[in-house]
C-alpha cells in the first residue's frame, strides 16, 4: 500500500498532464500513471510518469501497445528520459 507521501506524488505527477503531449507540443492532455517496471521491481516500488490514454495503453501510439523498445525508437526517448522531464515539471 503506498504511503500518503507516495500517493501525494503520484497525484501531482498525473495533474501535469501528459508529459509526452507535452513534449511534442501537443495542448495538455489528462494523464494516467504508467510505472517504469525494470526486471523484478514491483510495480507499487516502480517510478510513474504521466501519459494519456494513447501514449499509455491505446493504439499505434501506445507504449503497452508498441513496447518499451519500439515505443523508445519511435519518440527517440526512453522512459528514464520522460521521468526526467515530468520531475523537473515538478519543481
Amino acid at each position: 500500500m503506498a504511503s500518503k507521501q507516495e500517493r501525494e506524488h503520484n497525484q501531482k505527477m498525473a495533474f501535469i498532464g501528459c508529459i509526452l503531449c507535452s513534449h511534442l507540443g501537443y495542448s495538455e492532455t489528462p494523464a494516467e500513471l504508467h510505472h517504469i517496471r525494470n526486471g523484478s521491481t514491483r510495480r507499487g516500488d516502480a517510478p510513474v510518469i504521466p501519459l494519456c490514454p494513447n501514449h499509455h495503453r491505446f493504439g499505434p501510439d501506445g507504449f503497452h501497445f508498441l513496447g518499451r523498445k519500439a515505443f523508445e525508437r519511435k519518440f527517440g526517448l526512453t522512459q528514464e528520459h520522460l521521468l526526467q522531464m515530468a520531475l523537473a515539471k515538478l519543481c
